[in-house]
């Protein structure tokens, strides 16, 4: 208003000598108050007193006419998103109610609609600094209670689809699919965010999800250390890694290709950690081709995250064979073994296909194969 009255006042007087401005003083004043009669819906000019002066001054007494705003209700819509997310969404913008009650209360409701286009443009700049993953649409209905309805919807690429996978080096996958379907669920929700909201907010959605799947009864059971991990995409994927700190336990099945004898068997190791770092167990091989059962105890340190390292007894063969396992990478790990009394070694190199299948390369001192590994 104070820009609108400057303009207009630089429009009359702007050049005028003073002398002219004083004698016609009464006559600038009336046509001020006219324009803004006209122009200034909602409210009624008082008074309009000019200064003269090299730099004249104005001051204008202004008065609303009828009701006024005596609150503002902000209703949001978010396009797309489950409740859930729109709460989360909705709570960048606490900022806005502040804004509208500044803007709003105490102007006369004829104003609004004129005021109301002021107050989009302001809501625009607070949504793109708070909520830069939406764009808005407005609609004000004004009153004494105005509402402001607020239309948001997301911008850019969005999430079309999530996968969740879970794994374990410590058990059985299958013993996880109560966590895998907690952290599936709330992944879901993911679905129709904008790729970078996810993003930014990538810290709380993944402790979102550590918070659901460790309240779960297997958690506590078997001494769960739950590691989730979101890769927002158009195909957004979320990991969930689980390990125990009580138990390791895992069943292998072992296709070996390239090798004529005894070439498929399935392994069941059960262990137990008895420090943080040290590992007692058992493992059983079954190898249908000759219908035998191989059992060896063993002992296993583990130096680091990425290394372990240990000694097994051969219960049938009579023979101690030191290993050690070291992870190369998310989905490569190698395995290298040796047997003293007999100077046999064996070399593997594995790859993760997914949860459930890997594939290595093994190579010893009497031949080399292709090996599929399946996983329960």
């Amino acid at each position: 208003m104070a820009d609108s009255i400057a303009m207009v006042g630089q429009h009359i007087l702007l050049g005028k000598s003073l002398d002219e401005v004083n004698l016609n003083k009464d006559s600038y004043e009336k046509v001020i108050r006219e324009v803004f009669e006209r122009v200034l819906v909602g409210y009624s000019v008082q008074n309009v007193t000019i200064i003269p002066d090299t730099e004249t001054g104005i001051q204008v007494t202004i008065e609303p006419w009828g009701d006024v705003v005596h609150q503002v209700k902000i209703e949001t819509n978010f396009i797309g998103l489950s409740p859930e997310m729109q709460n989360l969404a909705a709570s960048q913008l606490t900022a806005l109610s502040g804004k509208t009650d500044d803007t709003l209360v105490g102007l006369p409701i004829d104003a609004v609609d004129w005021a109301g286009s002021i107050l989009k443009d302001n809501l625009r700049e607070l949504i793109a600094d708070r909520l830069p993953e939406f764009k808005a649409a407005f609609e004000i209905q004004s009153g004494p209670v105005t509402v402001i309805k607020m239309t948001l919807s997301p911008v850019g690429e969005v999430i079309q689809a999530v996968n969740v996978s879970v794994g374990s080096k410590t058990l059985p996958n299958f013993l996880l699919s109560e966590a895998e379907q907690s952290a599936d669920e709330l992944g879901q929700n993911l679905r129709g965010l904008p790729i970078s909201f996810v993003q930014r907010h990538k810290d709380y959605f993944e402790q979102k999800i550590l918070h659901a799947v460790t309240a779960l009864p297997v958690t506590e059971r078997y001494g769960l250390v739950f590691k989730p991990e979101i890769l927002p995409a158009s195909t957004t994927s979320i990991t969930l890694n689980a390990n125990t700190t009580k138990y390791k336990f895992f069943v292998e099945g072992y296709l070996d290709m390239g090798r004529k004898i005894d070439n498929t068997s399935v392994k069941i190791h059960a262990g137990k950690w008895i420090t943080p770092k040290d590992e007692v167990f058992m493992e059983g091989t079954f190898i249908p081709g000759s219908v035998r059962w191989v059992f060896m105890p063993g002992w296993g340190h583990q130096f680091t995250k990425q290394t372990q390292a240990g000694f097994k007894y051969n219960m049938t063969d009579e023979r101690s064979q030191l290993f050690i396992e070291q992870e190369l990478g998310p989905n490569y790990s190698l395995r290298i073994e040796r047997v003293p009394a007999g100077s046999f070694n064996e070399v593997g190199l594995r790859y993760k296909i997914h949860e459930y299948l890997s594939a290595e390369y093994v190579f010893n001192s009497h031949e080399s194969y292709l090996r599929l590994v399946g996983s329960l």
